[in-house]
Parts: C-alpha cells; structure tokens; sequence
C-alpha cells in the first residue's frame, strides 16, 4: 500500500468511508497486524507453541537424525500436548447447563425459558456448537486465546420459497458458528486491552462456487481470487503449502460495533483483493465476535498461554532423551576388545558381536567387553526434575496423568492433588464458561432477530422422549441473558452418582427403579424435578389468568392442596380484593380444587398420584369454650363455614371487661 493510501487519511474516520475506499483501509489494517506480529516475535512464539505441539507432523513419527553424518538421533517426547490435553479435559469435563433468564416472571416469561433451554441443548448437540467451544478452548491453551463467532446465515436452513425475479430459492436462514485462532482474527494491537476493540476483522476460508451462487454480481471477482492468497501470513504447515483442487478462497468480515464515531456500526464481507461482497450496518446486537482466554497479556488485546512458559521445557527435555538415545543406540551393540596378536579370531566370538584389535599392555591379553553406554546419573536426574518442573508449571501432576509419585501414596493423598489440579483451571474454566454464556446469549438473541418463520427443531426432553416443537423469534423475546451452571463434581464419579441416588431412594425422591438408574448412571436429577417444575408453571399461568377474571378448570390430576395454596396468592393481591368479579372466579376455581380433592370416588386416583388425603370435613364437638369451630353449612362461595377463619374465644370463667363489645363466636352459645 502506499503511503497516501485511505488508511492515513485524518479528515474523515476510516471506518465510515465508503464500501470502496474502506477495502483499501481494511486491507492495510490487516498487512499493519501481521507486520507487527512478525516485529514483536508473537508470530514467532505462536509458531513455536504450534510445532511443539504438533511435533508429530514435524518428526513425521519417527527418531530424526542430525549432525554431519546423522551420528546424533533426535527423539521427542512430547510433554508439552499431553498436559495441555489434560488442562482441557479438566476444564471441560462438568458438562455446563444453560440457565436462560427472563426480564419478567410471568407464565409465559418462564415457558420461553423452557424452550431457550432446549434450543440451546439442540444447537449444542445438533449444530455443533460444542465442538466449536472446544476448539477455542484449545486454542486457547496453545496460543493464549481463541474465537467463536455466533453469525446468521441465511443460505442455511429449509427452503421457504423462491424470489419471483430471480428464481432463487430462499431459505430460512440458520445460525453458524466458526472457531478461530488468533492469527485469524486481526485487532488493533495497540490497545490495553481486548475490552477495548471497537472493531476487529476475521478471516474465513470459503468454497469459491458457493460465493460465486451467493453473490453473482460479483462473480468475476470471486473467480480471479487466487487461492490461499498471502500464505505468508500464517505459520501452520498445510497453508504454508499450496493446496492442489482445492477451491477455498480466502474471505474477510469486519465487524464494528456502535460507536459515538459510527452510531450503527458496521459490517462488511470482502475479498482481500476483490472489493466487497457485502457492506451493511451492524446486524447483531453487539460484534458477534467472542474470546476465551485464561490470562492476558497485561498492557496489551492479547492472550497468555500456559504452553509459553513450558515450550524452553519442552525442548531441554527433548535434547536429554536425545542425548541418552545417541548414546545408547550408537554403542548399544555390545563391543569386544582383543588384544593384537592374540590367538583369538572374529568367528570364534559370539555371532553378531564385533572385534576390536589393539596393542596390549602389561597385563592386557584376553578379550574383554567394551563398555561405552554408560549416560551420566546426572543427566536421567535432571530429566526428571525437568519433567516435574514441566508439570508444576503447567498445573497437571502425575496424579491426573495416571501416574502416583509412589505406589503406596493414600486415597485422600491422590484426592488432594487430584483437586490441586482442578483449582489451577479455575481460571481456564471461568474464560470458558463465560464463553459459553456469552454465545448461549448471541444464540437466543440471534434467533429473536431472524428466525421469523414457523421454524420445527427436534427437542430431546429431560425425559428422555423426542418431540417436534415450532417457534418463532417471537416466542423467544422474553430472554435477555443466558447463564451457565457447571455441574457438581460429585455427579462425574461412579461414587458420587451411587450415594446420590441411595440419598434420593432413601428418602422417598426417587419412585422406581427407573428413575433410579436414570440418576446412577447420569448424575441428572431433571428427569425427577420436570413434573413439579411443570405443576407450578402451570399454576403461574393459573394464576394470571384469574387475574384477568377468566376462568379455569381444575384437573383430576391436578395437585390441588399446592394449587390451593398457591392460587391464595390472586385472593392476597389488594387490587383483585376490590374487585367482587375477580374475587369470585378465584374463589370458584379454589372451590373446585376442594371439590375433587374431598370427593372420595377420587380418593383412590389421587392416592396413587402421591396426593395426601382432603382434611375431613366433619369433626366431633368440641367442648365449649375451645375455640375450635364446628363444620357448618357451607357459605355463598361454596366453602364449608368450618373452613373460614374464626375469632378467639374467652377463657372458660372469663368475663368481659365493662363496657367492651361482646362478639358472638360461631358454635359456641
């Protein structure tokens, strides 16, 4: 670029300038990233965090050889992946429960609830957004940082119909996610820190065809896009390698947020050499661009990596195994030493040995082995102090690599270094589920936005039971965030899940063998919760409408001394107290709760429900002056008398004060 190029220019902000001078200006934007990368050695660090973890594709699998005449074998004994490995299973073994919040507590607030909850689970396990979280969490381990974008692609989904000009078929649309690695996404790296990007642009490989039927306005430009233009950019092997068929093309976004400089933000799909594709304001409610790191970088948007501080580790350990496996494979064969002149010839030695001939001395004479592969104690020792260092730093011990320091060590010793462990990811884990909130938020927000057609998604129920559920982006605009609870340690050993379930049989929870394996062998205590999570939403929605003075029918099924209890609080509301309407059709429907639940032809229905018994509605007498009221008749709204509140009586003897008010109680004379 040269140097009056967009980018320099002081009058007018970069970023508003129009589509084609802003091509120009992103594109030295990106060529300012890399270059800095390259001076500052990060591009250098990440290449190296990249081959020590990947040493396989650099060794192809094999000892290596160096020296002159390859006398010196190289063996590498990666340390490095196999704690990092154990570092992300940590991290990731609770699987996370998306707890989607709404902005009211209504019925209807709560449903949406439920269904954001599945529609999480749904893309979590159907579109593959685990597996995108994963690969940032990865990436984070090994570079310091790493990327999901949450994006709507309207090419996705079920075809709706076809535009009347072109013929074209339009689609629902879908969400996408892609993982990135930090080399793929280009910031300001002047910035403090990464909360203060206002903009960032992400690179995408794409298929070429599929951009030449998407955009076919731009057909040209898409054809004449080399392939994997400016493979210099990267470090990793397959890009830095030209690609034979492959029809992959290097594409850009640059998403900027809403800014006092840019009040609606921007977002522009281009080709680093074609111009622009696409160029709109910002589409989503906030850059779509989410970051999972376990440390930063103090002073600057980047990352810190545990892997940085083991990869000098990493390669004093490979030179030690190097230099013991030199020693041993070039003097393993055992070597015989035979005096000169002897009479003793090669083919009388043992087969496969060697001769060596030389003068003897004052006593020499007989043939003696040649021992030479003897390593140094010092060296196997600082091999392992090595590789303890490697382990502290890195947060794993050999405990959680399967390996106790000793054979002896206790349960409780294990246990302890097992949870030392655990509290070092604390920060790896808080990054990640963080990630996950925040892309479980974009999710539902997204949806909220764009999916404005029936859209049917197969749900997998808590109880284990498939079904078909429609909605629209509608019946989501409740949810304004979504948090992420990390199950229970205990649930994720064998041990824990067998005391939980006893614990839950033990005390009446759990109800048949079913739901007791269900418990053992998941851990999950939904499917036990579901019916009662259901009855009060049900009574939530029960309740709102008696506020509204409509009427609602009681189920035999129903719990009704919880719906009764429950619907007291419409009756507790002072603004329904004022109104003799709302007030009747609540105490209707509470009557007709009391009306199945005293019937005894029900007694038997509701006894298998695990429904105590109505209070019976006829008692004996009491003495007089007890206080206790007497059944009676039942009043206007169909309520025994017995069951209205009563005043106190006097103590029996007591007279009232003189002059005081004296109240008849009911059933006492």
């Amino acid at each position: 670029m040269s140097e009056n190029s967009n980018a320099n220019r002081t009058d007018t902000y970069w970023a508003s300038l129009q589509v084609d001078e802003l091509t120009p200006s992103l594109n030295d934007k990106i060529d300012q990233y890399y270059r800095w990368l390259e001076r500052a050695g990060r591009r250098t660090l990440w290449a190296t965090a990249y081959e020590m973890y990947n040493q396989a594709l650099i060794n192809g699998g094999e000892i290596n050889y160096a020296g002159d005449q390859g006398e010196y074998h190289v063996l590498r004994v990666n340390q490095i992946r196999n704690i990092l490995k154990h570092l992300v299973n940590l991290t990731i073994n609770q699987r996370p429960s998306f707890e989607p919040r709404a902005s009211n507590t209504d019925a209807r607030s709560q449903k949406q609830t439920k269904l954001a909850r599945s529609l999480l689970d749904y893309y979590m396990r159907d579109k593959r957004l685990e597996r995108h979280i994963r690969a940032a969490l990865e990436a984070a381990a090994l570079y310091g940082e790493g990327f999901v974008t949450v994006t709507w692609e309207p090419e996705d989904g079920e075809v709706i119909g076809r535009d009347p000009e072109s013929g074209i078929e339009v689609k629902q649309g879908d969400i996408a996610y892609r993982s990135y690695e930090p080399m793929d996404v280009v910031r300001d790296p002047a910035l403090t820190s990464f909360g203060q990007n206002t903009w960032l642009c992400v690179k995408t490989f794409r298929n070429r065809w599929d951009l030449v039927a998407r955009f076919p306005e731009h057909r040209d430009a898409i054809l004449a896009e080399p392939t994997f233009r400016n493979v210099n950019r990267n470090f990793k092997l397959y890009t830095d390698t030209i690609l034979p068929n492959t029809d992959l093309i290097e594409t850009w976004e640059f998403y900027h947020s809403r800014t006092a400089a840019l009040p609606d933000g921007r977002y522009t799909m281009f080709l680093y050499g074609g111009g622009a594709l696409l160029d709109s304001s910002l589409p989503y409610s906030e850059v779509p661009v989410y970051r999972l790191s376990a440390d930063d970088v103090g002073g600057t948007p980047f990352g810190y990596g545990t892997i940085f501080d083991l990869l000098p580790i990493q390669e004093a350990i490979d030179n030690l195994y190097s230099t013991i496996t030199t020693n041993q494979q070039t003097f393993g064969t055992q070597l015989i030493a035979v005096p000169k002149g002897a009479d003793v010839t090669p083919e009388q030695l043992t087969e496969g040995l060697t001769a060596v001939l030389y003068n003897p001395g004052p006593g020499g004479g007989k043939p003696e082995p040649l021992q030479l592969t003897a390593t140094a104690p010092e060296i196997f020792n600082h091999l392992q102090k090595l590789e303890r260092v490697a382990e502290t730093i890195g947060g794993i011990n050999s405990v959680v690599r399967g390996e106790p320091p000793n054979a002896g060590m206790s349960g409780a010793a294990m246990a302890l270094l097992q949870s030392q462990a655990v509290q070092f990811v604390q920060g790896l884990q808080s990054s990640y589920v963080q990630l996950l909130e925040d892309t479980g938020t974009a999710t539902i927000q997204t949806l909220r936005d764009y999916a404005i057609t029936d859209r049917v998604v197969a749900i997998v129920g808590r109880a284990n039971r498939s079904n078909l559920q429609a909605f629209t982006g509608k019946d989501l605009s409740s949810i304004n965030r979504v948090q992420v609870d990390v199950g229970n340690p205990m649930t994720r050993t064998t041990a824990g899940k067998l005391q939980i379930a006893q614990d839950l049989l033990q005390n009446k929870i759990i109800k048949n063998a079913q739901e007791y394996l269900s418990v053992l062998e998941t851990g999950n205590l939904e499917t036990l919760t579901e019916g009662t999570e259901n009855e009060l939403l049900a009574i939530r929605a029960e309740n709102e409408a008696l506020a509204e003075g409509k009427s609602i029918r009681a189920l035999l099924t129903d719990d009704h001394p919880t719906h009764i209890l429950e619907h007291k609080a419409v009756l507790s509301d002072p603004m329904i107290r004022d109104d003799a309407a709302l007030m009747e059709a609540a105490m209707e429907h509470i009557n007709e709760h009391w009306t199945i639940w005293s019937n005894p032809q029900n007694a038997g229905i509701l006894g298998a429900l695990g429904i105590a018994p109505a209070p019976q509605q006829a008692a004996p007498a009491a003495p007089s002056g007890t206080g206790v009221p007497q059944p009676g008749p039942q009043d206007a709204n169909g309520m025994a008398e017995s069951m209205q509140p009563s005043l106190p009586s006097l103590p029996a003897g007591a007279t009232p004060v003189e002059g005081a008010a004296v109240t008849q109680v009911p059933g006492q004379g």
